[in-house]
């Protein structure tokens, strides 16, 4: 590391990280609060609710449980309705959601009972799509890839607000979930699982996402051997992304790429990833993350703060690299403070990578740092 220039300076400070006897293990994170939640159907609403059955029909139905609708897109059009209760089945039908409900009493669609609602979306004439804002998806699985992998499962289009998955299983698609090109705000997945998918999990590459959680989510078995996944991307155009109990695991590719928010991840775990697990391009806060690297761990720029506390970077193979700290990609983005807090690095027979051989990144070691 070469001797910064005063216009080319990023301060990386070291806060004390004690390991070994002093930092217990279970200040990593803890696979015990990962799993999503088993899903337990509500009650019946009393009123503004819509049927929808694989035995249903769209020119004769009325949505009563005795008289359903074929698909979602059609119970929707019903009027005065704030739940679509679909019952359990092969629905080979969905549609387009075009209307939505309201802030205060959004768009429901949930199973009506126990057991699998299974949206098929190879079987259906369009695509999985919803474009209305307040709507949210309980307790169904979309799935794709029985006589092939359709594009994509979940296709958000257009501007939309609070778009929420709730108990979701999303797979055999080459992209679980697309959120298009607009502008998705207060966008919530919780105890779902994105699983057996070609290319992506959640593609937001286009996407500028707003307040944007994940909580108790599952992302795993994402692309093959022949070709490089990405299971998950964030734009440059998000912004406030928080992860919360989330698991990243056996990929064919990369892991997690934010492209531009500084995210808030916290006991999370990344591993079994061929490529790299978790890519930072603006710095972001980690806290409780364990990251098992089988080529590259996390790799990441300062940003205005990286923060990584109570955090495991572990090394899978003899040539993985744990921790790649890049050069800023403009020099407007030379100062910022790289903080580690209370975490272990294991770094077997490869040094720590703080940067380029160009770099002039100035390292201040505050108190004592072990590395294993």
């Amino acid at each position: 590391l070469s001797r910064p220039s005063p216009l080319s300076m990023i301060r990386l400070r070291y806060a004390r990280l004690l390991f070994a006897l002093i930092t217990p293990f279970p200040a990593f994170a803890s696979s015990d609060a990962l799993a999503p939640l088993a899903y337990t159907p509500s009650p019946l609403p009393p009123r503004g609710a819509a049927w929808a059955s694989p035995t249903g029909s769209d020119t004769t139905g009325n949505g009563s449980e005795t008289q359903p609708f074929l698909t979602v897109e059609r119970a929707s059009q019903a009027p005065s309705i704030t739940t679509i209760l679909l019952t359990p089945g092969r629905h080979t039908q969905f549609g387009t959601i075009r209307r939505g409900g309201s802030a205060q009493e959004p768009l429901v669609i949930r199973s009506a009972s126990t057991g699998t609602v299974e949206i098929v979306v190879q079987d259906a004439t369009r695509p999985t799509t919803i474009t209305a804002s307040h709507v949210r998806l309980e307790g169904i699985t979309l799935q794709g890839g029985e006589a092939g992998s359709p594009e994509t499962c979940l296709q958000l289009s257009g501007d939309l607000d609070d778009i929420e998955l709730a108990f979701v299983r999303i797979r055999g698609c080459e992209t679980g979930m697309h959120l298009g090109q607009g502008a998705i705000s207060h966008l919530v997945m919780r105890d779902s699982f994105f699983t057996d998918l070609a290319f992506s999990a959640i593609d937001g590459s286009e996407a500028a996402s707003l307040h944007h959680r994940l909580e108790r989510v599952q992302i795993e078995r994402i692309g093959h051997s022949s070709q490089s996944a990405i299971a998950v991307r964030v734009s440059d155009r998000s912004r406030d992304i928080r992860w919360r109990d989330v698991i990243v695991r056996d990929v064919e590719g990369h892991g997690a790429i934010f492209f531009g928010a500084r995210p808030s991840i916290a006991n999370s775990q990344f591993m079994q990833i061929r490529d790299t697990a978790l890519t930072l391009h603006h710095g972001g806060y980690l806290a409780r993350v364990d990251i098992a690297a089988l080529h590259e761990g996390l790799r990441a720029r300062v940003g205005e703060n990286l923060v990584i506390e109570r955090s495991l970077l572990r090394a899978l193979a003899a040539t993985s690299t744990t921790l790649v700290i890049e050069e800023p990609s403009a020099p407007s983005q030379t100062t910022g403070t790289l903080l580690l807090a209370y975490s272990r690095i294991e770094v077997p027979t490869s040094t720590l990578v703080l940067g380029a051989a160009s770099s002039a990144h100035e390292v201040v070691w505050q108190s004592d740092v072990f590395w294993f």
